[in-house]
């Protein structure tokens, strides 16, 4: 399916996909009522399977949305055997940064940070109190 919409777009003038990338950017600056309408003339699986990307992309700043769109580009650019590579690699670094995450959850164990003296800076000698005559 994927390889299907970037044969797709790779077919388009680059003219259109101007185009289309521009029509997409101003749907974000269009009011809630004015994005229903817009949406209103979809089909309900169209609605569906569009709605996660849109809100997705609602959620970013017009910069990094241009970067993403950037970033797709770039991707499309890609024979099949590079774009198959890119996203084994995305692959094994998702499942790398999931062991991550999961390695650092909180265990329910007391850790050395419980235990520290909120004055000291984690990792500092602990200060020692001494007691002096007449103090």
């Amino acid at each position: 399916m994927l390889e299907k919409g970037i044969d797709q777009w790779q077919t388009l003038p680059e003219e259109q996909r101007r185009k289309m990338v521009d029509r997409f950017n101003q749907f974000f600056d269009l009011t809630s009522q004015e994005k229903q309408k817009v949406l209103g003339k979809l089909s309900d699986p169209e609605r569906r399977q569009i709605d996660k990307t849109l809100r997705s992309f609602g959620a970013l700043s017009p910069s990094q949305r241009a970067q993403c769109i950037q970033s797709f580009e770039k991707f499309a650019g890609l024979s099949l055997e590079e774009r198959q590579q890119f996203l084994k690699k995305c692959g094994a670094l998702e499942a790398h940064v999931s062991r991550r995450q999961a390695s650092l959850a909180p265990t329910g164990q007391p850790n050395a940070f419980d235990a520290a003296d909120p004055a000291q800076p984690p990792g500092a000698a602990p200060v020692k109190s001494v007691a002096t005559n007449g103090s």
